[in-house]
């Protein structure tokens, strides 16, 4: 009797579908049981609160492609990222107002490290400022389009995170009509 029951308790632990390990995708799992060898997406309620607010999605080899979070918990994605074929951070998307527009787009290089940003600080959809960063990440300079024509008309440039100058072209002209130096 005892052995019959090891048996029942193995045989139904054998086909319980095993869990991925942390940091594995689920696409890269075997399935050959049924079912596809690539799931093209995954949904996770991280906070276990019964919602989703979290997606993620795979290419053909099973590597995350774009992952989606929801950080205000309205159950629509308000932060997007987007991986290349290498399996890194290429472009960040951000709704910072939750108004159901992207307000910023963040740039990386090869390396992970982040380039640019750029803003809409108007509503338009349109970037109208754009900061851009040293390899340590401090920002390097920034620019600002003040007239919504998608210009910059408005620089200022850093040197380690410190503001050194400022330039304006106040007529629009695309020619700088004022600077100001710091020490």
């Amino acid at each position: 009797m005892r052995g019959l029951i090891v048996i029942l308790i193995l045989s139904v632990f054998l086909a319980i579908p095993r869990l991925p390990v942390y940091g594995e995708s689920p696409a890269k799992r075997d399935m050959s049981k049924g079912g596809s060898s690539l799931v093209g997406k995954s949904e996770v309620d991280s906070d276990f609160d019964g919602r989703i607010d979290r997606w993620i999605y795979y290419d053909n080899e099973g590597n995350v492609a774009k992952a989606e979070f929801d950080n205000n918990k309205d159950e629509k994605p308000d932060h997007w990222e987007y991986y290349g074929k290498d399996k890194k951070l290429e472009k960040l998307e951000r709704d910072n107002d939750f108004n159901g527009k992207v307000d910023q787009w963040a740039f990386f290089d090869i390396e992970g490290r982040q380039v640019r940003s750029e803003f809409d600080t108007n509503g338009d959809g349109k970037p109208d400022q754009w900061e851009y960063y040293e390899k340590s990440g401090k920002i390097e300079r920034l620019e600002i389009d003040s007239n919504s024509d998608g210009k910059p008309d408005q620089w200022g440039y850093y040197k380690e995170g410190k503001l050194i100058k400022n330039e304006f072209d106040g007529n629009f002209d695309g020619k700088v009509d004022r600077r100001e130096v710091y020490r």
